[in-house]
């Protein structure tokens, strides 16, 4: 762990056995207060040399304090020297695409594994995509019943997007805007101080990259809560004409714009 409040001891903790004899262990852990937990087990070696794990020549294990690279022929995930706090081995499934998939669904490992620096993810699509389907892929991760989405960037046939968390993933192809919908404020609409303008944002994938609005050319803030913005008009929307631009995006790319024309009293 890299927080400052964690020291390194003589040897790290290691303990190495040069005998055959049966050892006493106990970890006792203590409190702020002074309120103290007991372990106690026995140890033995059975004689046996064993391999060090870190010379093993498998890339299915994954070691902290360096750079990682699991690959197969249609996934890659690439670590950081900080992705990891300890050393595991990889475990990898693989099953065919599903409907409205653009790749097959790989199960990396678990989300389980606590991950302290995000990974590249890269995965190759099932099928050649047109330049028009390529700009709008997505990467899907779905883990403890959740999901999670990033736009994937193309590279030289692989389709890469980070995440902090292992679990089940796979493309798709998103072409389907975000829906806007917006109310207290129409064309030619006369407002006056204190008017509420509400936006509610909805896409096919639940996630949206961003949300602008802009005012005769300028930023405008909106309180955003989830799907919902809103704003109250005031001091920066003076009395007068103005042209109310709201432009939503979602990851993949695909935007959707409303324009107001209105006057404030």
């Amino acid at each position: 762990d890299r927080l400052p409040i964690y020291h390194k001891i003589n040897r790290e903790g290691y303990i190495e056995l040069n005998d055959t004899e049966l050892h006493k262990v106990r970890i006792e852990v203590k409190d702020a207060h002074g309120n103290a937990s007991n372990m106690r087990f026995n140890i033995q070696w059975d004689g046996q040399k064993g391999k060090d794990l870190f010379s093993v020549n498998d890339s299915r294990y994954m070691f902290p304090n360096q750079i990682n690279i699991f690959e197969t022929e249609e996934v890659q995930v690439v670590s950081s020297e900080k992705s990891f706090y300890d050393a595991f081995r990889m475990n990898y499934a693989m099953k065919p695409s599903g409907a409205g998939m653009a790749s097959n669904v790989h199960t990396m490992h678990t989300p389980l594994i606590p991950v302290h620096d995000s990974m590249k993810f890269r995965i190759k699509a099932d099928r050649p995509l047109s330049p028009k389907d390529m700009d709008r892929v997505i990467m899907v991760k779905s883990a403890g019943g959740k999901i999670d989405i990033a736009k994937a960037e193309h590279a030289r046939g692989w389709y890469e997007a980070r995440y902090r968390e292992f679990g089940i993933f796979w493309l798709e192809v998103d072409h389907v805007p975000p829906v806007l919908n917006v109310s207290g404020i129409y064309d030619n609409a006369v407002l006056k101080s204190g008017a509420r303008i509400v936006c509610t944002v909805q896409d096919n994938k639940k996630e949206i990259r961003s949300f602008r609005a802009e005012l005769d050319g300028k930023w405008l803030m909106f309180e955003g809560l989830g799907p919902v913005y809103r704003y109250s008009v005031d001091e920066y929307c003076p009395p007068g004409e103005h042209e109310l631009v709201i432009k939503v995006e979602d990851e993949a790319g695909n935007k959707t714009e409303k324009r107001f024309e209105f006057t404030r009293l």
